[in-house]
């Protein structure tokens, strides 16, 4: 969509699919003031009005979203109407209409729900373009719950069609395998988010580019991980969320320490261990980034990761800040009627306690939080900042399914809490903090309050994961390091000209 300086939406397009028979390409209508913005926090509130009359609370069309700027072209977001929940990022677009190039590799996951069963479903994998940039050729993985063998490696294609990208960015891939019908929208040569379109079945992802890169075992470093599994995410174990950080002794094998939550099912801070490979070969092909990661000491139910790396240039937190890139790589869980989920690892560069909790700057949050309740789930964004190590935020959270009382989406939601770094192996050199009681995580909704038991880890002084994990309820989200606010949308300006800045 486009908005301009002012914040109104000009145009735009979305598509949508519940995985039961509705599945539509919307128009994003035009709407004055429809992004508001406070200049200080970066945090507001973006009103979408689609020609859809199925969406948003009582059919009306509108879907009122929460945002959360990180810098001028990058924001976490969540639904904040009483329609539904859900979380993601909002990216600026740069040059949506530009076909994908060819000869051009990417990595990509998907997380949804099969139509057999409307079970917990993930793909990954890898795909290049030809040289005209029209068809596909990649690998994937897939872990669905529901099916009679729930993981499948080594699923090949070639000749898949990619249409060429409207004026919106958005585009369809056809005859991959993975769904009937793929649509993706573009957010810079190097990132497009994809969606399934099929009738009975959905899922959700990203492709990132991987450059120039030829990946070796050599090429994955120390590195931070974060995976969780989609709100069906029930195995006979129920949903999970973890994160956790590693060490290369020496290409092909890696050492560390992890935090898992299975819904009643909780590890803290346990050593990992086992064995990686880039660059897996199917059928006699070997795929560049194409890659394996083995828990041979197990993380509770977590034991096999897919590994798709990416470009090293990218940040796959926000894929339009290339001065901050690291690279790393896209995960999937595929451990089979256990567990699946996706997720990210990126390289760890700074475990420095003072560029975190020294820092004297602010971090955006935000996070997808499971209850044990079947489906339940609050989300939330936010900004905050430390003072002598103490964490203070303010932020919006969707209470739609009346976890804290208030059964509303909610402003002016308070953060609290003080993160403690490990001070004792292997903590101590893994960039590891925790918000256990009594420093816990103090969220208060409306004058209610809860407490939640927390783990962070830290890639960088910039980006960080936190993870709660409590046995009857867990979340999964990042803390990214606030850049400049300047240009953001929907802020009031003296004399602005206006613009057409493209978000996805």
């Amino acid at each position: 969509m486009a908005i301009d300086v002012n914040g109104n939406v000009l145009y735009g397009e979305q598509d949508y699919n519940d995985a039961f028979g509705i599945t539509a390409t919307d128009l994003i209508l035009p709407g004055s003031a429809a992004l508001k913005v406070d200049p200080a926090t970066g945090q507001g509130t973006l009103t979408l009005t689609t020609n859809d009359i199925l969406l948003g609370p009582g059919g009306s069309g509108i879907e009122t979203v929460g945002v959360q700027f990180v810098n001028n072209s990058h924001a976490l977001i969540v639904q904040f109407d009483e329609s539904a929940t859900s979380s993601g990022s909002l990216d600026l677009q740069t040059a949506p209409s530009t076909p994908l190039p060819g000869n051009a590799s990417y990595a990509f996951t998907l997380s949804g729900v099969d139509d057999i069963c409307y079970c917990s479903v993930v793909y990954g994998g890898v795909f290049s373009t030809d040289v005209p940039g029209t068809t596909l050729t990649g690998v994937y993985d897939v872990d669905d719950v529901g099916a009679a063998t729930a993981t499948v490696l080594g699923t090949t294609f070639s000749g898949a069609a990619i249409s060429p990208p409207d004026g919106y960015g958005r585009g369809t891939i056809t005859g991959t395998g993975l769904a009937g019908t793929l649509a993706y929208y573009i957010v810079g040569p190097e990132a497009i988010r994809i969606i399934d379109m099929d009738a009975n079945d959905s899922a959700f992802g990203s492709g990132f580019g991987q450059g120039t890169k030829t990946f070796t075992n050599t090429s994955l470093v120390s590195s931070v991980f974060a995976v969780q599994s989609n709100s069906f995410g029930f195995s006979y174990l129920g949903p999970f969320a973890a994160a956790g950080s590693f060490t290369i002794p020496a290409a092909g094998t890696f050492t560390g320490i992890g935090d898992d939550d299975e819904i009643g099912f909780v590890a803290t801070g346990t050593t990992i261990g086992g064995s990686y490979s880039i660059s897996n070969a199917v059928g006699g092909t070997t795929y560049n980034g194409y890659g394996s990661l083995t828990f041979l000491t197990p993380l509770q139910d977590i034991t096999n990761l897919g590994i798709y790396m990416t470009d090293p240039k990218l940040n796959l937190n926000d894929p339009n800040n290339m001065s901050s890139g690291l690279g790393g790589a896209l995960v999937a869980d595929l451990d089979g009627y256990t567990l699946n989920g996706t997720g990210v690892l990126i390289p760890q560069t700074d475990t420095s306690p003072s560029h975190f909790t020294g820092s004297t700057g602010t971090y955006a949050f935000g996070a997808q939080d499971y209850f044990v309740c079947y489906g339940c789930e609050f989300d939330f964004v936010g900004q905050g900042s430390f003072a002598a190590g103490a964490f203070s935020g303010t932020g919006l959270l969707n209470d739609v399914f009346d976890i804290f009382g208030s059964g509303l989406p909610d402003s002016g939601v308070t953060f609290s809490g003080t993160p403690v770094p490990d001070t004792t192996p292997p903590g101590s050199s893994t960039g590891r903090y925790t918000l256990f009681t009594p420093n816990y995580l103090l969220v208060t909704v409306a004058g209610s309050s809860g407490f939640f038991d927390v783990v962070i880890y830290q890639a960088s002084g910039g980006q960080l994961f936190w993870l709660n994990e409590d046995e009857d309820t867990l979340f999964l989200g990042p803390l990214e390091q606030q850049g400049s606010l300047a240009g953001v949308p929907g802020v009031k300006r003296s004399a602005a000209k206006s613009a057409k800045p493209k978000y996805k």
